[in-house]
């Protein structure tokens, strides 16, 4: 059954259903996630100190509005899952960022997903800077992907996670356009790497690298 908050008015606001504990179970379960390496690690692109401090309250600010999965930190995954043990990953980070400058990437639009992890994100233009510095990424942590792989790949900041309805996503965009969240044509700058151990809800995920780009 939906959960209900209530809003300025008064009235009851329907808010999403989803299982997180399901979705995470999904993420686990991932053949990635089995063996080996621990398949559960993601790189991500972080914004500037502000840029994503601006972001973060975004994401906690409509989650209050309108439900959604906990609280996580803005980013832009660069690859999932990173193919290394857990124990070399701040090594390759550290590596990986004095050779990577720091650059920019340019906002398309608010956009509605339609899966748990991508419900409600800020799109990002594909450019030749971000392609250059996802394939160092892919080099460094999982030299066997393949280039093909490039060609779904889809750059976003998401800014909801959960299970929300169609007509839910859309309200949650309208909102975001209202608050300034990620206007079309901002530019933001990519100013770390990151990398995170994502099993689990996201309330349980933890950060196990970060280093600033050169």
């Amino acid at each position: 059954m939906a959960e209900s908050a209530p809003i300025a008015d008064g009235g009851p606001r329907q808010l999403c259903t989803w299982d997180e504990a399901e979705a995470a179970a999904r993420l686990h379960d991932h053949p990635a996630n089995h063996g080996e390496f621990d398949g559960g690690l993601s790189v991500w692109f972080v914004p500037a100190k502000e840029q994503r401090d601006a972001l973060n309250r975004a994401i906690v600010e409509l989650r209050e509005a309108h439900g959604g999965a906990a609280f996580w930190p803005a980013h832009c995954t660069a690859f999932s899952p990173a193919r290394v043990p857990a124990a070399e990953a701040a090594a390759l980070a550290s590596h990986l960022a004095a050779t990577l400058p720091a650059f920019d990437v340019t906002v398309e639009r608010v956009e509605a997903g339609s899966m748990f992890h991508q419900d409600v994100y800020v799109l990002l233009r594909r450019t030749d800077a971000l392609m250059a510095a996802r394939a160092a990424a892919r080099e460094a942590f999982a030299p066997e992907a393949g280039p093909s792989e490039d060609e779904a790949f889809k750059p976003h900041i998401s800014i909801v996670y959960g299970g929300h309805t169609d007509e839910q996503r859309g309200a949650i965009v309208d909102d975001a356009r209202t608050r300034g969240v990620a206007a079309s044509g901002q530019v933001l700058r990519i100013a770390a790497i990151e990398v995170w151990r994502c099993h689990g809800p996201t309330a349980d995920w933890e950060r196990v690298a970060s280093a600033d780009l050169a």
